[in-house]
């Protein structure tokens, strides 16, 4: 219902589509990352042009990987699935990149308060076109580093850089092979000294530390029309993921995933009413740690845990994990009014040695020419995070955790460019991983997610057009050894987005978006406990997700200018985030002794402008 160019001019997203997602209904804000219907941003699936990448958003969700002058059109699936995709309980995003231009030699430039890229395309030949841009952060090169002079921490900006490439061959009428390549790079490095309040409560975290994480893909497409009814895709690729951790004397870790795949998807017609789609996907991962961390030493619900008494494991690993996927969809028109999907999901892997076959099906229905209801429901899993199954840190004989979806849903057209959609869902997770002394994590904890979302949209067939988003949810976890119920980490109750723009002429267009949503669940700190040294304190917990911040809001407003001159545009825009400067409080600081009553709020960022702008040639 809404498109990327809409959500690109969204304010306070700096011209991102995928940044600006966020003000569609269901999702929270985890950090800058989407947290969908009560699962967290790691329970996710992001899709490239049909290819699974890395990761979709840089540190802190600031922006995403993908500048918006390639993106084509993305898809957001809440829930209810189809069974082509990965193996996640959450949601899945799968964005498409557009086709180079064959016309002429072009590019774009943009330019904005923190970063800036460049694209180039054009054809090569009668029948072959090429496209690449990159992407690089500049502020750790105006500023190098922030120093406190009370303490003498550092801090330096962080950076990333990312880079898509694209080659498009139309062999002829029935063949089409593209080669896709992308990336990205992302870096932070910080130390703290003795003096720092943060070596006062945590003396582990004192020294230099450092973060980074990256990933690199390349693909072969091969688009084959064998019949007039009958396509087949086929991809062949490599990706490289890796990450670097070092904080203090606390952790030091080096993690390299090397995987090859190979996927097939065919999908043909073999009766009027009927598209079937089948395929399969095959992996090898080749995972190399070089590792020196702590071993997790506690429950969840525990008072106290103390990270300096935890036993250090060094661990240097290379082994293999091969992983089959199967899928078969078939979208049956069974009436002109109404169309059934039913699909099913076969996976299976050699590491924890477990498959797994889930339904899932679907339902639309025309009731009327401008009214669409919609049902889903299925089954998913998902393999656990890699450090929970990772020998002597982990517990490799976990299962996968699993999720049960359902939806309903109506949608429909009115008069003058309006319509609005009312969804409502219901999901059951099962296995949820939850730290465990001795074995350090089991399946262990299960859960609920529910809720019911309203989106009202008006188009751009006037001067005035937005849309308004509203979420009532609850999202809770259960310890299944204990009974005990809590809110998850991702709980928002209430979650609230209007967006408004305003074109009021070819040159000019203006925008607001206000945004709202119950704040999130915290474990509070009550107390510290004396050490065994006599000068450093260990933090008492309160019950876990016991509090929650105060509500946040915030408006931004933007206003573009836009100029064609020949084949040239410009595009200049002004953003103004947090409009009228709101202190919505994201976090607490704590004192050496952890006193609560000493503690500090941090607050979202003030009020602050945001430039860019645009060139097309």
């Amino acid at each position: 219902m809404i498109t990327g160019e809409e959500l690109s001019q969204v304010p306070g997203a700096a011209g991102d589509p995928l940044r600006a997602i966020q003000t569609l209904p269901g999702i929270a804000d985890a950090g800058g990352e989407p947290a969908i219907r009560g699962s967290g941003p790691e329970d996710n699936a992001y899709y490239l042009d049909g290819v699974p990448v890395g990761y979709l958003f840089h540190f802190g969700g600031i922006t995403s990987v993908l500048p918006t002058n390639m993106v084509d059109d993305f898809n957001l699936y809440a829930a209810a699935f189809g069974p082509e995709y990965d193996d996640v309980t959450g949601a899945v995003i799968d964005v498409a990149l557009r086709k180079p231009r064959t016309d002429r030699l072009g590019g774009k430039i943009n330019v904005s308060l923190i970063s800036a890229d460049a694209l180039i395309e054009g054809p090569i030949s009668a029948n072959q076109s090429v496209m690449l841009s990159a992407r690089r952060s500049y502020l750790d090169y105006l500023i190098r580093n922030v120093e406190d002079k009370e303490s003498g921490d550092k801090f330096s900006y962080p950076s990333y850089y990312d880079y898509q490439g694209k080659y498009v061959w139309e062999v002829n009428d029935a063949n089409t092979l593209i080669v896709n390549m992308n990336g990205a790079s992302d870096r932070l490095k910080f130390s703290i000294t003795e003096k720092s309040e943060a070596a006062k409560n945590e003396p582990i975290f004192v020294g230099a530390s450092a973060l980074a994480m990256s990933y690199h893909t390349q693909n072969i497409e091969w688009n084959r029309r064998i019949t007039a009814t009958a396509v087949n895709k086929l991809y062949a690729g490599h990706t490289r993921t890796a990450s670097s951790v070092l904080i203090g004397t606390f952790i030091d870790a080096d993690a390299a995933f090397n995987n090859l795949f190979l996927r097939d998807e065919f999908r043909f017609e073999p009766s009027t009413n009927h598209v079937v789609t089948l395929g399969g996907n095959y992996s090898k991962l080749d995972v190399n740690l070089d590792l020196n961390v702590p071993l997790i030493d506690c429950e969840i619900g525990e008072k106290t845990c103390d990270s300096e008494d935890w036993v250090r494991e060094q661990i240097k690993n290379d082994f293999p994990v091969r992983s089959e996927l199967l899928f078969a969809k078939d979208r049956w028109r069974v009436t002109p009014d109404l169309t059934l999907i039913g699909g099913v999901h076969w996976t299976h892997d050699d590491y924890l040695d477990r498959a797994y076959i889930e339904p899932r099906l679907g339902l639309e229905w025309d009731w009327t020419p401008r009214t669409l209801i919609t049902a889903g429901w299925g089954k998913y899993n998902q393999f656990p995070q890699d450090e929970q199954v990772t020998e002597k840190i982990g517990n490799p004989n976990l299962e996968r955790f699993r999720a049960t979806h359902n939806v309903l849903g109506v949608a429909q057209k009115l008069d003058a460019g309006w319509s609005w959609k009312l969804e409502g869902y219901y999901k059951t997770l099962d296995d949820l991983v939850i730290p465990k002394r001795e074995v350090h994590y089991v399946n262990g904890a299960s859960g609920t997610a529910h809720g019911v979302e309203l989106l009202v949209k008006k188009d751009r067939s006037t001067p005035w057009s937005g849309w308004l988003s509203v979420t009532y949810s609850q999202s809770r976890r259960r310890i299944d050894a204990t009974g005990e119920g809590l809110p998850s980490d991702f709980d928002q109750p209430v979650i609230a987005n209007g967006v408004l723009s305003y074109k009021h002429s070819v040159n000019w267009s203006y925008g607001a978006r206000w945004s709202y949503n119950t704040g999130n669940p915290y474990t509070p700190i009550i107390e510290g406990k004396l050490r065994d040294d006599g000068t450093t304190y260990t933090p008492v917990s309160g019950e876990v997700n016991s509090r929650r911040f105060p509500a946040f809001h915030r408006l931004d407003l933007r206003v573009d200018r836009h100029i064609v001159y020949d084949t040239w545009k410009l595009n200049a825009y002004l953003e103004v985030i947090n409009a009228y400067n709101n202190k919505s409080i994201t976090g607490y600081e704590y004192a050496a002794d952890y006193d609560d009553s000493k503690k500090k709020p941090s607050y979202q960022m003030p009020i602050l402008p945001y430039i860019g702008i645009e060139m097309e040639f």
